[in-house]
């Protein structure tokens, strides 16, 4: 199998096509190896380097950075605990040894208070929603961005999205836990990340997924199992000898033709952030020292 390597012109990127494999109802799951990519701590989410705190504002958390390297807290990773269950509602880089209050949004409609005394003030990572509430959160924030100027989330939409796939999904939760259904999409998958891929690009028979790219393998193995888990994405066999696709050429092209909008950096944090629009994807770029720390799009081929 012979690698492909192309650049992302726009994205100031090049990416590499690692491997590709079929998936399930005529989809695929390329594996990429995307450069350069920014010096982060790209797994502080769960080894306890990164942390996050209740604040007096229920759309706020306080993210906590103890170690010596900028950390990653990645846009739609779900965090379970303290009073309800939130969902990060744009990538944010801490700097090394810093505190600040970031935006989230509530993914736990029926509940506002700690579990027991012993979890108070604790939340766990549960890994990034499932792609197509991503998707529908990449359209809440061009909705938001197009009537009000703000590329932010809906906390409506956002409640509204949780039932929809509590619903879809057959998951019940007393509280209306988005957390359920995380655990019957990972029930499918069995994912094995190739080891110098840091990006996938992953899409439906439809042409409909997602394309995420983190700052190493480790962090991308941490969120594949939900990016690819579900029975539409599930990798079929082993990788395909050619590394290129009608959908991989047309996903690249879209990327050609796509517009970067400045967004402000979030108080208190670093990087370079911008909004991606294109014809079929849509959604963030965070960079920082001319690296990528974070690429995060939807993507809906049309036909």
């Amino acid at each position: 199998m012979t690698a492909r390597r192309e650049e992302i012109g726009p994205l100031d990127l090049e990416w590499r096509v690692c491997s590709v494999q079929p998936a399930a109802g005529g989809g695929v799951v390329a594996w990429l190896a995307v450069s350069p990519v920014a010096d982060v701590e790209s797994s502080a989410v769960g080894n306890g380097v990164l942390t996050l705190e209740e604040t007096s504002v229920v759309a706020r958390l306080r993210a906590k950075n103890s170690g010596e390297r900028p950390a990653l807290l990645p846009g739609d990773w779900i965090f379970d605990g303290g009073k309800q269950a939130r969902v990060i509602e744009r990538s944010v880089v801490l700097a090394p040894s810093s505190e600040v209050d970031v935006r989230v949004r509530c993914v736990e409609a029926g509940r506002w208070a700690h579990r027991t005394a012993a979890d108070e003030g604790t939340f766990l990572s549960r890994g990034p929603a499932n792609t197509s509430t991503r998707r529908s959160f990449v359209r809440t924030r061009e909705r938001r961005a197009t009537d009000q100027g703000e590329y932010r989330l809906d906390q409506r939409e956002v409640w509204n999205t949780v039932e929809s796939d509590l619903d879809r999904s057959g998951c019940r939760s007393r509280t209306s836990s988005y957390v359920t259904t995380l655990s019957g999409t990972r029930q499918h998958a069995r994912v094995n990340v190739p080891w110098d891929a840091n990006g996938v690009l992953a899409l439906d028979g439809r042409g409909h997924g997602w394309l995420e790219v983190l700052p190493s393998v480790e962090h991308l193995a941490a969120a594949a199992t939900t990016i690819i888990g579900s029975a539409e994405l599930l990798p079929l066999g082993p990788a395909l000898e050619e590394t290129s696709s009608p959908w991989i050429d047309r996903v690249m092209a879209s990327l050609w033709r796509a517009e970067l909008e400045a967004l402000a950096t979030p108080f208190g944090t670093l990087g370079d952030h911008a909004r991606l629009r294109a014809r079929d994807l849509g959604g963030v770029r965070v960079m920082l020292g001319g690296a990528v720390a974070h690429l995060a799009l939807g993507v809906e081929l049309r036909a």
